[in-house]
């Protein structure tokens, strides 16, 4: 698994879209084809509670699924306390294979102006 620690965000803020593209080390994208993805959001620990789970269709988009090009959609960082946040990916293929490619840390700053 490959570990990417997303840049700082401030509560309350918008939560801006990420496209990515899976690839294996030779480069050939990881087909997304009649995939299920999967990411969660958890507070303080990677067994913490849950904060914010998406999947595709519902917060993750699939924008090209033969190219393994995905992106985690715009949402809004309303309640999430200062801390920090643990993440992962997990696809399930549509053989059943289930793979977790990468995950990492979203780090919350308090914000001042409270709505």
């Amino acid at each position: 698994m490959k570990t990417y620690n997303l840049p700082p965000r401030l509560s309350g803020t918008t939560f801006k879209p990420l496209q990515i593209t899976l690839r294996y080390q030779d480069t050939t994208p990881i087909s997304l084809v009649g995939a299920a993805v999967k990411l969660q959001f958890r507070s303080g620990s990677k067994t913490g509670p849950l904060k914010k789970e998406i999947t595709n269709g519902n917060g993750i988009t699939i924008a090209n699924a033969a190219g393994g090009v995905m992106q985690i959609d715009e949402f809004i960082l309303t309640g999430w306390a200062a801390g920090k946040y643990y993440y992962d990916v997990l696809i399930i293929f549509a053989s059943e294979v289930r793979e977790i490619y990468f995950g990492g840390t979203q780090e919350i700053i308090q914000n001042v102006t409270q709505e």
